[in-house]
């Protein structure tokens, strides 16, 4: 078996990530608004085109249109750079995850808090037992709900509960980007049981909390990005310090 890689290695790797998102983040949106710039000097009328692979080019598009779709495309450069965001932190817990479980094996660490599990061996495989039963568990746990993976996960990286703020907003932001996903942005009452809450707070553009209710839109901002990303290494932060 592999060295299992490390939990600190993990979180590190993960506030690198983060950093270059965001760096990413901000040039994107700076791209955007000098091409804003521009537009307003263009005539309604005027058309572009554009070559987007080899002998392949979009019909003219008029300028009109452009400038309707740009009120647009800042949300979904948002919307994309968050799905990312959480996409990383989704792959941390699943690796420290698999880290935990590696330990279990080598017989470093007895991973009791994961109880009783159910796994499927095939004695046609040509794997050995512990790969298929190592596989079918993150198989597993992949498919859990994402508040009793991170439980699971906290409960041995932060034994004091610390910062449950933070892990709260991340929660938040995981179930905001299931909603870009499934409910084009709108704040069912799925989302607000699920955080046990009646209503999520978020920050509008300049940095002021706004409330936002069941049926609202949401509008992710930098700023409250910023804050996904803020709690996102306040946590990873607490459990990089843990030692096995």
């Amino acid at each position: 078996m592999e060295q299992p890689v490390k939990v600190a290695e993990t979180i590190d790797d993960l506030t690198a990530r983060l950093g270059i998102l965001f760096k990413e983040l901000l040039l994107a949106h700076s791209l955007l608004k000098l091409g804003y710039g521009i537009l307003p000097y263009v005539e309604d009328n005027a058309s572009v085109e554009t070559v987007v692979g080899l002998s392949i080019s979009i019909e003219p598009i008029p300028i009109k249109e452009l400038k309707q779709y740009s009120e647009r495309l800042p949300h979904f450069t948002l919307e994309v750079f968050h799905g990312r965001m959480v996409q990383c932190w989704q792959n941390c817990i699943t690796t420290v995850f698999c880290h935990l479980l590696d330990l279990h094996f080598a017989e470093s660490r007895q991973f009791t808090e994961l109880k009783k599990r159910q796994v499927y061996i095939d004695f046609r495989s040509g794997q050995d037992v512990v790969t298929q039963a190592r596989d079918g568990l993150i198989a597993n746990f992949e498919f859990e709900k994402y508040s009793e993976r991170v439980k699971l996960i906290n409960r041995i990286l932060n034994p004091e509960g610390l910062h449950q703020e933070h892990l709260q907003n991340i929660h938040k932001h995981v179930l905001i980007r299931n909603s870009f996903q499934h409910k084009d942005g709108i704040i069912d009452k799925y989302l607000l049981q699920d955080l046990g809450v009646a209503e999520i707070t978020l920050l509008d553009h300049d940095g002021h909390p706004i409330t936002c209710h069941e049926q609202d839109k949401i509008d992710i901002t930098i700023p409250e990005f910023d804050c996904f990303r803020r709690s996102l290494i306040t946590v990873g932060q607490v459990w990089r310090k843990w030692n096995g």
